[in-house]
């Protein structure tokens, strides 16, 4: 008993294990391993509303879905997130001792949130919109209601003062005089209201030049008050407009103007575009003070209390600081900040290679140091797609205006571009081989009425194929429409490049061979929008997200096996087969990410950790590491468990021949759950197969076959009737050689008597016992033992293009050289 005491005396002074946290010193959620970039001045959905505290520590955001996020200024560290669901949020007002911050929601709700502990209470609901301004000394609040009604509350009594309305124009801003006696409000129509609070009853109208601009966009007093500043905006233009409080009279009109303002609180200054650059003007002299070097796609702009410091909030929901005395920015952290629009790791896995949208650089992580250890820049553009080399020498990115561009890794020489065409590269891919480079993405084609004013174009869909020995493009075509006329994309390749598939029209999947392009079918449509899906490395299955459902082909038949419904709070939008194809990864728009088994449909594991929608996925090349990328810019590293094979029936031998004959059934949902029982007793299966897959010896020699096709161009025209015979006689058995000739002849002879022993096999599709075999191996590939690997190799050495040998090729080329998972 008193060893116990003393045990518990000394654990409650030990310290406790540091949590998990990423280079940021953020802690991690639950089970995720690393964060690559920072949730620091991230938001998981589109900001509305910036408020930065009086006394400048601290940074309330307000956002589309009703969340606020409050910050610390200093480090980005996110302190508190209030949640008022379906609520956007208009408008945020701290008050001046910092305790409390109002919150103006559309539809006319205003809050009061105590900053001590989070909870909110309705300070009240209005007709409409709400606009905030609170006096200097704290106790009266200006409401501006989008009908054009101005309320006044004394926060202390809590009840209303006075209400006004000049018009019923809607109000677009409010100002108080920094001695707090004047207010003043001004309209989308173009005018502004003044009211001295000493006399309520008359307010005074000013009305601005009435010549094309339109609404006040912002209204600020002089530090002496007797001035009053306004931006009259509209959509192309703006203006300054200056009046002298006393005598309501103009005294300055500014009409070379940026082309969009917004004042500073004491009116010294204003943010203003010209010219495509975003800077600082002095309000009285109308110079300009500095320039601020702001990304592309600004969104909103706060200034401090005092006017030094401008909090910019860029297209992707992420905050930046900007010095309005200099231009610099302050403290802006450097890690990406947009949405991830791709991931691959590198071979060996030591790196992750990153793209995120608008941010204009593909970056290196080295996963050992969490650090960013390459940057390939291109200033000019934005990178919409990348595609490593096999040999990891070089490294491709579409950039827009339909050019490639190859970043050799190795060398240090500059890059080089190859322009595939106009329009816009949605996906690149290496062949196996890194022989050619495949492009999907979709061209602007002039419409058939060439003299419309203007011009109508269309897209159409393109897959294209960049030779690297021979510096050409050539453009895939099949003998269906393949590419529709839509934009293709996205685009996956098997992992031994003998199959590819592609979306069409939105809703179908349709595959193809990547050497002669020549299409293979179309997969089963299902009533639903297609968002994503991946190819399976051995190219036996398909897996997409369709509205709220998981959807599975079988590429074999191109029939649907399986559909996962979602629930509301679980909505897939991104999947990616592991590397043996064993487990299914799925990204949700919740921020989830789940592993799935891909044969029953069963979620094996369950991770949370990002602030929006996880939008890629992308496995380690063994397997045991997950990386997860979405919405709120940040790379999640999840280790992946080991799911050992577990027996979960016990099979008769009667049992075990029924299933082998549902194997082949036409019916692939049947096949998909013979599959599931058959490897639910894996101690008894592998013996079953042992006896019934064996090497598969029938078929031409190769070498024969390779002849017949060099015989389709002899000058002897008997030589090529017999050749093209033997082709169509053993056509069934050599369809892989058909595609590689027809992919690489240049010969228009043989082309076109390829094509005709093709069209001999348009309706060809697996005999049942094909089908059965095929899908055997796809069931022995879920039983991860050296014994079912030593068959895999076995059959792997069967006759070269039989579809159980190229299935157990496939199977053993997707697998990592480690330990599978």
């Amino acid at each position: 008993m008193l060893l116990h005491l003393v045990l518990a005396l000394f654990s409650s002074f030990a310290p406790h294990a540091a949590l998990p946290s990423d280079a940021h010193g953020d802690p991690l959620p639950s089970g995720a391993k690393a964060r690559l970039g920072t949730l620091r001045w991230r938001h998981a959905h589109p900001v509305t509303a910036l408020a930065p505290s009086p006394d400048g520590k601290r940074f309330a955001c307000g956002c589309e879905e009703g969340s606020i996020y409050l910050w610390e200024s200093a480090t980005g560290k996110r302190q508190q997130i209030w949640t008022r669901k379906g609520q956007k949020v208009r408008q945020l007002l701290w008050s001046h001792d910092g305790t409390w911050l109002f919150s103006a929601h559309e539809g006319g709700l205003v809050l009061k949130w105590a900053l001590a502990t989070g909870k909110a209470q309705v300070f009240g609901e209005f007709n409409s919109t709400t606009l905030l301004a609170l006096a200097p000394d704290g106790r009266t609040l200006a409401l501006g209601e989008g009908s054009g009604m101005v309320r006044l509350w004394d926060l202390l009594q809590e009840k209303e003062i006075s209400a006004w309305q000049e018009q019923s124009s809607m109000i677009a801003t409010l100002a108080f005089s920094p001695d707090g006696q004047l207010l003043a409000w001004g309209y989308h129509s173009g005018s502004f209201s003044l009211i001295a609070l000493k006399d309520p009853a008359k307010p005074r109208a000013f009305r601005a030049p009435s010549d094309g601009v339109g609404a006040i966009g912002d209204l600020a007093f002089s530090a002496d008050g007797k001035t009053i500043y306004a931006a009259q905006v509209d959509a192309d233009r703006s203006r300054l407009i200056v009046w002298d409080v006393a005598t309501g009279t103009q005294t300055r009109v500014e009409e070379r103007m940026p082309a969009w303002l917004q004042l500073s609180p004491t009116g010294a200054s204003f943010l203003g575009l010209k010219d495509g650059v975003w800077g600082i003007w002095d309000t009285e002299s109308g110079k300009k003070r500095c320039t601020l070097k702001v990304p592309a796609g600004m969104q909103m702009a706060a200034f401090s209390a005092d006017g030094k410091t401008l909090a910019i909030l860029g297209r992707t929901n992420s905050l930046s600081f900007w010095s309005t005395r200099t231009g610099a920015a302050q403290g802006t952290d450097n890690a990406p900040s947009t949405p991830v629009r791709q991931l691959a790791f590198t071979r060996e896995g030591k790196q992750l290679i990153a793209l995120h949208e608008e941010d204009r650089n593909i970056l290196f992580w080295d996963l050992k140091t969490q650090q960013i250890g390459r940057i390939l820049t291109d200033p000019a553009t934005n990178p919409s797609a990348f595609a490593l080399a096999p040999d990891e020498t070089t490294l491709a990115s579409a950039v827009s205006g339909g050019t490639v561009r190859f970043w050799p890794l190795v060398s240090g020489k500059k890059a080089t571009a190859a322009t595939w065409g106009t329009g816009k590269i949605c996906s690149l891919h290496y062949t196996a081989d890194g022989k050619a480079l495949l492009t999907s993405g979709g061209v602007v084609d002039r419409g058939m009425n060439s003299n419309s004013t203007p011009p109508e174009f269309h897209p159409k869909g393109r897959v294209c194929r960049w030779q690297i020995e021979s510096e050409r493009w050539q453009e895939i075509h099949g003998d269906g429409e393949i590419h529709g006329c839509q934009v293709v994309t996205q685009c996956e390749l098997s992992s031994d490049g003998q199959l590819a598939a592609s979306d069409r029209n939105e809703n179908e999947i349709v595959l193809w061979h990547p050497l002669s392009g020549r299409l293979l079918g179309t997969l089963e449509k299902v009533q639903g929008h297609l968002t994503a899906f991946t190819l399976a490395g051995d190219g036996r299955l398909v897996a997409g997200t369709v509205g709220d459902s998981i959807a599975l082909w079988e590429t074999a038949t191109g029939k649907l096996r399986a559909r996962w419904w979602q629930t509301s709070e679980c909505t897939p939008v991104a999947v990616r087969f592991s590397p043996t194809g064993q487990l299914l990864a799925v990204g949700t728009k919740q921020g989830e990410v789940r592993l799935y088994d891909p044969l029953s449909g069963k979620c094996l594991q369950r991770w949370r950790g990002h602030e929006g929608a996880v939008t890629r996925l992308a496995f380690g090349p063994a397997g045991d590491l997950l990386a997860s990328g979405g919405t709120d810019s940040a790379i999640l590293l999840w280790p992946v468990p080991r799911f050992p094979a577990r027996s979960t029936s016990s099979l008769t031998p009667a049992q075990f021949a029924t299933l082998w004959q549902e194997l082949g059934s036409a019916d692939a949902g049947q096949a998909q759950q013979a599959m599931v029982r058959l490897r639910g007793d894996p101690a008894r299966l592998l013996p079953y197969l042992e006896q019934r897959l064996h090497p598969d010896r029938e078929g031409p020699a190769v070498a024969q076959v390779q002849q017949w096709f060099k015989q389709l161009d002899d000058d002897d025209f008997e030589i090529r009737e017999q050749a093209l015979r033997e082709l169509r006689k053993h056509a069934p058995r050599i369809v892989p050689s058909l595609h590689q000739t027809l992919g690489q002849t240049d010969s228009v002879e043989v082309r076109a008597r390829v094509q005709a022993v093709f069209t001999q096999l348009e309706k060809h599709s697996l005999a049942p016992e094909e089908l059965r075999q095929v899908r055997a191996i796809e069931v022995l590939n879920q039983i991860p033992t050296p014994a079912s690997r030593d068959l895999l190799g076995r059959l792997a050495r069967g006759y070269p293009w039989s579809p159980q040998t190229q299935a157990a090729q496939a199977t053993l080329y997707q697998r990592p050289p480690s330990t599978p998972r």
